[in-house]
C-alpha cells in the first residue's frame, strides 16, 4: 500500500515540475504570490489569454495581461525583461521575464478592455508610454479616454492609480 500511495505522489509531482520550479497557480491565491517569479512559472492551463507590451523608450521593461479562462481574473504584470527574453518570440511563456508587481483589475463591462499603451494627455506623442487604462471598445480612431487609469512607476516597481481623464490611448498607433 506505501509503495502504491508514493508511487502515486510522484506521479503527480513529475507534471508539476516539468512546468516550472513550484508550478505557479493563476490565479494567485494572493495577486503579490506571484512577484520576483518569472512568467514561465506559471502554470499554463491556469490562462487562457494574454497581451504584452514593452515600455516604449524604457529598455528591458514590460507589462503584460492576463486572464484566466473563466475570465473573472483580470491583471496587468510590470515585468522585468531578461537577457534572451525577446529572442522568444511569441512564446512567452518560455522567457525569462521576471515579474515586479501584480496589479488585479476590476470587473469590466463586456464593451471594455485594458489598453497597454497609453500616455498622459500633455506628453507628446513620441513620450514614454508608460500609462495603462481601461477604454470602451470604439471603432472611430484618435484617442480614447479610459475609465481607469495607471501610471508604470519604476522606481518602485509598482502601477500608481491616476485619473483618466488626465490619460489618453491612441487607437491605430495614432499620433497628434
Amino acid at each position: 500500500m506505501r509503495v502504491f500511495i508514493g508511487y502515486l505522489a510522484l506521479t503527480l509531482l513529475i507534471p508539476s515540475t516539468l512546468w516550472g520550479a513550484g508550478g505557479l497557480e493563476f490565479p494567485p491565491r494572493h495577486d503579490q504570490d506571484l512577484v520576483g517569479h518569472f512568467t514561465y512559472e506559471i502554470l499554463r492551463e491556469g490562462w487562457t489569454s494574454k497581451l504584452r507590451q514593452p515600455l516604449q523608450d524604457v529598455e528591458n521593461y514590460a507589462i503584460e495581461y492576463r486572464t484566466n479562462k473563466s475570465k473573472n481574473y483580470k491583471a496587468v504584470f510590470l515585468l522585468r525583461v531578461h537577457a534572451g527574453a525577446t529572442e522568444c518570440g511569441n512564446r512567452y511563456e518560455l522567457c525569462g521575464d521576471q515579474i515586479l508587481y501584480v496589479l488585479k483589475l476590476p470587473p469590466m463591462a463586456a464593451n471594455e478592455f485594458p489598453f497597454l499603451r497609453c500616455r498622459a494627455k500633455e506628453q507628446a506623442p513620441a513620450a514614454t508610454a508608460a500609462y495603462l487604462g481601461i477604454v470602451k471598445e470604439s471603432k472611430l480612431g484618435g484617442d480614447l479616454t479610459p475609465r481607469l487609469a495607471w501610471r508604470v512607476d519604476l522606481g518602485r516597481s509598482s502601477f500608481e492609480a491616476v485619473d483618466g481623464h488626465l490619460v489618453e490611448c491612441p487607437v491605430f498607433g495614432e499620433d497628434k
